[in-house]
């Protein structure tokens, strides 16, 4: 007989014979043997006794993938969330198949919720959505997330994407534009004001974190941070060699509070928010701000809701003489929801802004509809929304330029989820947009094109 043998048939000499096992020669039992065991054990109810054999197995061979997942599971019978959390993150990287990558994932996050570790338990269920030998347990793994994130203080949003566009500074697609003071000769818009091509690659995390919580009511703690970064194309750095597109990249963080409502009015509760953040252009400060807003949704029937929105803001731009900019809004929108994969939206805001720049200073009037189609030809997301805005501006552009500066702003976006690909609950979207704007000031006309991948989490 093996030592290793002996030892496991001592072992279980000692532990399943007690005293009178001393006058009886002990059985032995191979791995595979006491592995069954143990897995019987198990599902007889006897957890500490499985727990045992499973340690007995991972004294022969700490990389026992069997062991490590039947200890796992008797640990967390034995309310030993540490002991479970433990032995299952070993059993991940060793996992070889769907089904115990799957398994081990599970038994981590079980034992990580247990532990009251919601954050990181959310990271286990993707890895176990990644690896879900079937589509109930994908559907499993999917329902414990929303419960955890439901129950979780802390909640975060991870988006971002690489998108190529036909005008990454918002420069004009004209060539040229008439000057007043020499009586409407038009003069040509230099390479660097006109639209330049290139790559942007963005993220963004937005966190939120309860702060208190009665029966009627939430208060949280908002935290969102992006950015922005821009590349040329070959031909647009032939067009403008001194100009880096690093000039153009952007990041902006924002925090703030967040107190929510419940109504008995509506499904969603009524929301007051304050908000205080900082913008970057091109590496330095751009502008700090304040905001307040304010959401009241109203239940017209089980289908459709309107809300009113109000917000006031204030905003200090540092590089500017004419740095105070005050601004004030009020929106209406319209929700339906056609059926449980249609749904139907549409909204209008007007806004103004005050400020002794005259960039800064109109008047605007936004109208938006779309549509969201979930599930369409089985497998694909479809969302479509268009808007037009007609800005204003009331300060005079005379010394510049003789006409009076107003805008007309037409935009049409389309988001397409990729079928049958999916990255730890994470779907591929691609999204085109499309912006046309006609100034009577034909520097600031422009129109942007672009088309790039983000990701949305699909649960």
């Amino acid at each position: 007989m093996s030592l290793v043998r002996f030892l496991l048939a001592a072992f279980l000499a000692l532990t399943l014979s007690g005293s009178a096992s001393a006058q009886s020669a002990p059985v032995a039992l191979s791995p595979q043997e006491l592995r069954a065991a143990a897995v019987t054990l198990l599902e007889q109810g006897n957890a500490a006794q499985a727990l045992r054999f499973a340690r007995a197995l991972l004294q022969r061979d700490s990389t026992d993938l069997a062991a490590l997942l039947i200890g796992a599971e008797a640990a967390i019978a034995l309310d030993d969330p540490a002991t479970a959390r433990a032995l299952a993150a070993r059993a991940w990287p060793l996992a070889t198949t769907p089904d115990t990558r799957f398994r081990a994932a599970r038994l981590a996050a079980l034992a990580l919720s247990l532990e009251g570790r919601d954050t990181t338990a959310q990271l286990w269920l993707r890895r176990a959505f990644q690896d879900a030998p079937s589509e109930d347990a994908r559907r499993s793994a999917a329902e414990d997330y929303r419960f955890l994130r439901a129950r979780n203080p802390l909640r975060f949003q991870l988006s971002g994407g690489l998108r190529p566009s036909s005008n990454i500074n918002g420069g004009s697609s004209e060539d040229t534009q008439a000057q007043a003071w020499l009586g409407g000769i038009p003069l040509a818009i230099s390479e660097a004001s006109r639209a330049l091509a290139g790559w942007e690659l963005s993220g963004d995390i937005d966190l939120s974190y309860r702060l208190r919580e009665t029966t009627k009511s939430q208060t949280s703690f908002l935290l969102d941070a992006s950015f922005h970064l821009f590349w040329f194309t070959p031909s647009t750095s032939q067009r403008v060699p001194d100009l880096s597109a690093s000039n153009f990249n952007r990041q902006e963080i924002t925090t703030g509070i967040r107190h929510s409502i419940i109504s008995e009015r509506s499904s969603a509760p009524m929301s007051m928010t304050a908000t205080v953040g900082r913008r970057w252009f091109g590496g330095e400060v751009y502008s700090t701000s304040q905001n307040l807003s304010a959401v009241i949704p109203y239940d017209v029937s089980d289908t459709t809701t309107v809300s009113l929105s109000l917000a006031a803001g204030r905003a200090h731009y540092p590089g500017s003489s004419n740095g105070i900019t005050h601004t004030r809004a009020i929106g209406l929108g319209y929700q339906r929801r056609v059926n449980d994969s249609v749904r139907l939206d549409a909204g209008f805001t007007g806004t103004t802004s005050r400020s002794q720049s005259a960039t800064r200073d109109f008047n605007s009037y936004r109208a938006v509809i779309g549509a969201q189609f979930d599930s369409f030809l089985s497998s694909v997301d479809i969302g479509i929304s268009s808007s037009l805005e007609f800005r204003d501006y009331t300060r005079d552009f005379a010394i510049f330029v003789p006409n009076k500066r107003e805008d007309r702003i037409k935009s049409l976006s389309i988001s397409t989820t990729i079928p049958n690909l999916e990255f730890y609950g994470f779907r591929p979207v691609l999204t085109t947009q499309f912006t046309d704007t006609r100034s009577t000031i034909n520097t600031f006309s422009s129109r942007t094109l672009s088309t790039g991948l983000t990701f949305r989490s699909s649960f």
